[in-house]
């Protein structure tokens, strides 16, 4: 009798681009809306700007403007074989990333906007399985220790990572 094998699993870069098409923008805007205000109003009033400006001494008028930006990278996949693809992104904020990294966000299309159903850190090595769980991709993702996994839990409508 012949033993049938395990499918084996095939890993997929995902290719992250810098800044976001249209409907990545609309994902962003739609599903991060939230976060980026707290990124923002902690920014604005724990950060930087509430302190004042560093001048040289014979300065004066010494004024300051507002230095505020967030980097996206994004990488779009259809994670659950449905037809629309889900947009994971690479949030770079001031104030919000440490030594190892910045959080990645992986934001699904629902019918009233775009939700988040995953958080990985570091989030800029990320690799999608062929193999699902819950018929969604498996993902893979590299932090200083070694690979960690995520696979998606019905139960919870979210990947576990």
């Amino acid at each position: 009798m012949q033993m049938a094998s395990a499918e084996e699993e095939v890993l997929t870069p995902l290719q992250f681009k810098d800044g976001a098409n249209a409907y990545e923008i609309e994902a962003i805007s739609s599903g991060l809306s939230d976060l980026i205000k707290e990124t923002f109003e902690h920014w604005f009033s724990e950060s930087h700007f509430i302190y004042p400006p560093s001048c040289s001494s014979n300065v004066n008028d010494c004024r300051k403007n507002l230095d505020f930006e967030i980097d996206f990278e994004t990488a779009s996949v259809d994670l659950n074989n449905d037809g629309k693809l889900e947009v994971i992104v690479y949030y770079n904020a001031p104030s919000y990333c440490g030594s190892g990294g910045c959080w990645s966000y992986i934001l699904e299309e629902k019918l009233d906007g775009f939700t988040i159903i995953g958080l990985v850190f570091p989030g800029n090595r990320i690799e999608a399985s062929n193999l699902t769980s819950n018929g969604y991709r498996n993902l893979h993702y590299y932090g200083e220790d070694g690979t960690y996994s995520c696979m998606f839990q019905r139960d919870k409508e979210m990947y576990q990572c």
